[in-house]
């Protein structure tokens, strides 16, 4: 059964991106500010994996030739379409997302290395700060300049009369001069890869060429070896070397962390747990129903809210995939757990069926799909609540054309006391 690493770790990173670096370590990071919305450059990584021939290779895949140590890479990176193709079969296709994050405002003079201007090529640092001096320096003369005009009677040089708009241009420029930022590259790799810490050089290189701001590369290590601990990259031709450091996460070592209060109701840490038991449990799928039943338990007892319930239990339905009888188990228990504590809110099997309805409703030639989908979510309804559906019954529902009719039908699966009384 294929595990949808790929979509389920990028809605991860775009919803819950802070509380994605509460898992590292946050006290070493830049801070985010707490209204500034972040941004995801999707666009820009696909670009410049266009550049860098990176096509998504996984082990065993990648060109260049050589050995290369544990610890550190110094051949070339070259994937292949095959490759590529092979990885998204097997569900271990690799996340890379890149995240622009504006610094708070009273940070951005107090961090002066961490920022840059909104446009390529603004630079920071000693040498930044010292064209900011001569850029006050100029602007303090220009503003003499311009006292001195006013207090002269009617005497206005050319020279004079061509400062005057340089200062307004300068005075504009900086009033609307952007927040600095930086950027975080994300990578989550679920698979072994020879080539990723010279890919992540790559990216770091180009990423901080183009934008000129710092760059913290965060890798997320997903896969279930202890011994596979990718360090940072170094060249290997003294004494001109090179090396690039990164943050780096393995998610067997983070397991125990998480359950320190801290992590107490952050929702990533959900993601973490359905993550690794979607993966320890490939060969024994009951042993997989029992687990993910324990994780929606603890989903309601950690606090969520109804929006963030609802959210990630869809990103743990992708990542723990139940065959049909046991799926329809585990929402006959949802039902249950939801029911004892009074929350109904993953009641998804009508909300997602009616949501899928009216989709497909609006699409021209698939009205039979629509009829199709309700027709199966009044029954799927039914037998999660009351077990085995009659022939008799089932044949009725199949008889119904008329979609309100149907979702009328779903409404009342849900809600009525028997299966006699629907």
């Amino acid at each position: 059964m294929r595990i949808d690493f790929d979509s389920t770790w990028k809605d991860t990173t775009e919803v819950y991106f802070p509380a994605l670096l509460e898992l590292f370590e946050p006290q070493m990071l830049p801070r985010v500010a707490d209204h500034e919305p972040v941004s995801f450059l999707d666009q820009e990584m696909q670009e410049l994996a266009q550049v860098l021939g990176d096509d998504g290779g996984a082990e065993g895949d990648v060109g260049g030739g050589g050995t290369v140590a544990a610890g550190s890479e110094s051949q070339p990176y070259h994937g292949s379409r095959r490759s590529r193709r092979r990885a998204r079969r097997s569900g271990r296709l690799r996340v890379d997302k890149l995240v622009l994050v504006p610094l708070p405002i009273g940070a951005q003079g107090a961090e002066g290395d961490l920022g840059a201007g909104a446009g390529a090529g603004a630079g920071s640092g000693p040498g930044a700060a010292g064209a900011n001096e001569k850029l006050a320096a100029a602007a303090g003369s220009i503003s003499a300049a311009k006292s001195a005009v006013k207090s002269a009677a009617k005497e206005k040089s050319v020279s004079k009369t061509a400062a005057t708009p340089t200062a307004t241009a300068t005075t504009r420029s900086s009033a609307k001069a952007k927040p600095a930022y930086w950027l975080a590259h994300i990578e989550v790799q679920t698979q072994r890869d020879s080539a990723l810490p010279r890919r992540l050089l790559d990216y770091h290189y180009h990423i901080e060429r183009r934008h000129r701001c710092r760059v913290i590369t965060f890798v997320i290590l997903g896969d279930l070896s202890p011994s596979w601990r990718p360090g940072q990259f170094s060249s290997d031709v003294p004494p001109l070397g090179m090396s690039l450091g990164y943050l780096s996460l393995k998610l067997i070592d983070l397991e125990v962390k998480l359950e320190l209060p801290q992590f107490r109701g952050n929702p990533v840490a959900m993601v973490v747990r359905a993550h690794l038991a979607a993966l320890r449990t490939r060969n024994d799928l009951e042993a997989r129903y029992t687990q993910r039943v324990a994780l929606v338990r603890r989903l309601y007892e950690e606090g969520f809210s109804q929006k963030d319930v609802v959210f990630i239990h869809g990103l743990i339905d992708r990542l723990m995939i139940l065959p049909r009888p046991l799926m329809l188990r585990f929402r006959q228990e949802l039902f249950t757990i939801e029911k004892d504590k009074n929350m109904p809110y993953v009641d998804t099997l009508t909300r997602m069926s009616l949501q899928e309805g009216r989709q497909e409703g609006r699409q021209e030639g698939r009205q039979e799909g629509s009829l199709a989908q309700a027709r199966e979510s009044v029954i799927e309804a039914l037998e999660i609540r009351f077990g085995e559906v009659s022939k008799d019954l089932r044949e009725r529902i199949t008889a119904l054309n008329n979609l309100r009719t149907l979702k009328a039908q779903l409404r009342r699966a849900i809600t009525v006391p028997s299966l006699d009384q629907f």
